[in-house]
């Protein structure tokens, strides 16, 4: 790992040993060969994000959700984390299997689908995430009303109560499985899960430093030199694709 300026990032460039797909040792000899990795000079309102994980445009994160511990739940919740790209057309958040939300950009346009594949609520363009600079996004529900918030700014919002509960099943990040080539070529850092909390409820400013596991967080993740789970749910997190 290599620390350049206030943001340390993990680029993942080494050769993966084939059959070894849970990343919990992440820089370890285990699963690279030689250290290849390359720092990202970063500093977000003066502070630092810790670190970042690069995904190359072939290759995600999976996170497993089962019905005794659910990531999303019936009532209200809070996705949110850093991003920095050029891609146009991703699938930041999607669930794969089961029914789920997705945050969707495609084309420079944010989508929230509240079931994925079966059509969004609303869409937001947002054509600045693609600019190669660093965005905070955030996706919260409160009370059955969901609000796609932009470096901290109300951008749409949609009414939905589905509840997600009671599924064993696994959420992708970085890809979705709707449209082939849908995978992320860029960075993410402190990306955040809380089932049962909407951690924002009106224009805020985006926090700066380091994400924390508070009350109802389920994923807490992107913000180590090893791909883990410091929620305290301490999901197994895997990997797919290549490098």
């Amino acid at each position: 790992i290599t620390s350049v300026g206030t943001l340390t990032s993990l680029n993942v460039t080494g050769n993966i040993v084939s059959g070894n797909a849970n990343l919990g040792n992440l820089v370890t000899a285990n699963y690279f060969t030689g250290n290849s990795f390359t720092g990202n000079s970063v500093s977000i309102a003066g502070d630092a994000l810790t670190y970042s994980l690069y995904l190359n445009g072939s290759s995600y994160i999976t996170v497993p959700s089962t019905s005794a511990d659910s990531l999303l739940g019936s009532g209200n919740y809070t996705i949110e984390f850093w991003c920095k790209t050029t891609d146009t057309s991703w699938e930041i958040f999607a669930p794969d299997g089961g029914v789920g939300p997705a945050l969707i950009i495609s084309g420079g346009v944010f989508s929230f689908q509240y079931q994925y594949g079966v059509g969004g609520p609303f869409s937001y363009s947002a054509g600045s995430i693609t600019d190669g600079s660093w965005h905070h996004v955030a996706v919260v529900r409160n009370s059955g009303t969901v609000t796609l918030y932009y470096d901290g700014v109300s951008k749409n919002s949609a009414s939905d109560s589905t509840n997600y509960a009671g599924q064993n099943m696994t959420y992708d990040i970085g890809y979705g499985n709707q449209s082939a080539g849908r995978y992320l070529d860029g960075y993410l850092s402190n990306f955040r899960v809380l089932n049962g909390t909407a951690l924002y409820t009106t224009n805020f400013t985006p926090p700066t430093g380091p994400l924390t596991n508070i009350t109802n967080t389920k994923l807490l993740t992107f913000q180590n030199s090893t791909l883990i789970d410091n929620s305290s749910s301490a999901r197994t997190l895997g990997y797919s694709g290549t490098y």
